[in-house]
């Protein structure tokens, strides 16, 4: 049976129905067809399958840490039923002495998390490299850049790109934007990126998250080929999803 034919409001209600999802009907038939050909609903896929990601792991985070904290009381209960008195005084001292410490370490985290977003520097290694309106072409020059900034290499220039402990390499001839700096996420134009992770980059053909480790990635003509040079990373499209290790590289395209 032939895929029906789907406007964009159709297609973008199928998306939020199917997403995740694999099959064969025709309805899932009409959608990767009107995906294939029209960009501002793929975009809108990618941009969902990248979320639905990112809220899958952290629910796995919430699960496991959850399972590590009823284990640890289960001990603490077994530990304190066989404890001798002197032991229990032991125990409560060593708690007083760590109190302290732990509090540190919870504020520092919360700043972590919730605090202010990181500052993302771009400096030019070597120029001409253009921002919204203005041109740089001295090497050296850092400067901020907004959520929102694009950014853009001339052929033969080069800039780097540090987002607190993330950095990225921009080579001749590629445009960026920066979508967020918590975490680090790119919408990639053209060109190419080598990137320390973490970080997060999309594009009109797929998603690349670099969970650790470093990546080099490659986007002309529509094809985007992803090359893991350590750690591990993923990668999404509308064919669906899978992790890459370091030496495997994968080319997505519409």
């Amino acid at each position: 049976m032939s895929p029906a034919y789907l406007d964009c409001e159709e297609a973008l209600r199928l998306v939020h129905r199917f997403l995740g999802e694999e099959g064969e009907s025709v309805e899932h038939l009409a959608l990767r067809e009107h995906l294939e050909s029209c960009r501002p609903c793929h975009s809108v896929y990618l941009d969902s399958v990248g979320a639905a990601a990112a809220l899958g792991r952290a629910r796995r985070r919430l699960r496991e840490e959850g399972e590590k904290n009823a284990r640890r009381a289960t001990q603490r209960r077994l530990a304190l039923a066989g404890a001798s008195p002197p032991n229990q005084r032991r125990r409560r001292n060593l708690r007083i002495l760590f109190l302290p410490a732990l509090a540190i370490f919870a504020i520092v985290q919360f700043q972590n998390a919730f605090g202010a977003a990181p500052r993302a520097d771009l400096a030019v290694i070597s120029g001409p490299v253009a921002m919204p309106e203005m041109l740089i072409e001295q090497p050296g020059t850092v400067l901020p850049m907004e959520r929102g900034d694009w950014c853009a290499t001339a052929p033969g220039a080069s800039a780097r790109l540090v987002v607190g402990r993330s950095e990225v390499h921009l080579g001749s001839l590629t445009r960026v934007m920066l979508e967020d700096t918590r975490p680090l996420r790119l919408r990639f134009g053209q060109g190419t990126l080598v990137l320390n992770g973490p970080a997060t980059v999309t594009s009109s053909v797929g998603v690349i998250e670099v969970a650790e480790g470093r990546a080099r990635l490659t986007f002309e003509n529509a094809i985007l080929n992803a090359e893991c040079l350590s750690g591990r990373l993923a990668g999404w499209n509308t064919e669906g999803g899978r992790e890459f290790v370091a030496g495997e590289e994968a080319v997505f395209y519409y």
